[in-house]
């Protein structure tokens, strides 16, 4: 079977923290638990979207990310709709369903 192309998206929504991969306190059982909380985020936004976790050794450790998987013109499509579509920040459904996530979307707030 020919292997899908990709896109990376990412460990967890861009202006969030997360577990640095490589830091004496990164927790890496924790960091796949971010990227997977990130790929269901993704998924409830993107129902069409193959949204896939990957992992990547490195020599500081293994890193945990999301890609999008495409095969036909019509999921290139949806894959570039989610690369330009991020969401930011956790959504409320990510930070129910995983109460280790903490948001920094107050640290961003327009209204002070």
């Amino acid at each position: 079977m020919p292997r899908s192309d990709s896109i990376y998206i990412g460990a967890v929504p861009p202006y969030e923290d997360c577990q640095q991969v490589g830091m004496p306190e990164c927790d890496y059982q924790l960091a796949k638990k971010e990227s997977e909380a990130y790929r269901r985020q993704l998924a409830r936004q993107f129902p069409k979207a193959r949204l896939v976790l990957k992992s990547q050794r490195h020599d500081i450790g293994t890193e945990y990310f999301v890609e999008v998987l495409f095969d036909s013109e019509e999921e290139m499509d949806i894959a570039m709709e989610v690369e330009s579509k991020l969401p930011d920040y956790w959504d409320e459904q990510s930070l129910r369903d995983f109460p280790f996530l903490t948001t920094t979307a107050h640290k961003y707030s327009m209204e002070d």
